[in-house]
């Protein structure tokens, strides 16, 4: 089990179901017996997350670089842009779209998600 994960040695790979969404896989509870799975997620200018839902897990974003919108089902639409921080309730549709700059997430899934 590894304790500490720095980022620059983990190396971005495809989103398993988001086209041209890339992540670096930081902590997992397989891995590292986390009770969250934190991951780098980097979305591409012109690119977006299409509306899916996170059954069993809040989703915390924390916006490290670029610019998007996000709209939360029932909740509403929200700029993305360095610093912001935005929290996804668990079993609630939601979507990452008009990425206008590349959006680098720091994403916190709590329970974890894999």
């Amino acid at each position: 089990m590894r304790y500490l994960v720095h980022e620059s040695e983990v190396n971005w790979e495809p989103h398993q179901k988001f086209k041209g969404v890339k992540v670096k896989i930081l902590h997992t509870e397989k891995d590292q017996n986390s009770l969250a799975t934190i991951v780098m997620t980097k979305v591409p200018k012109g690119e977006k997350v299409p509306v899916h839902v996170h059954e069993n897990s809040d989703n915390i974003l924390h916006i490290l670089e670029g610019r998007a919108k996000m709209e939360i089902d029932g909740i509403g639409v929200f700029q993305m842009a360095k610093g912001s921080c935005l929290r996804v309730p668990k079993n609630t549709k939601h979507q990452i779209y008009d990425v206008t700059e590349e959006l680098i997430v720091y994403d916190v899934f709590a329970p974890p998600a894999f």
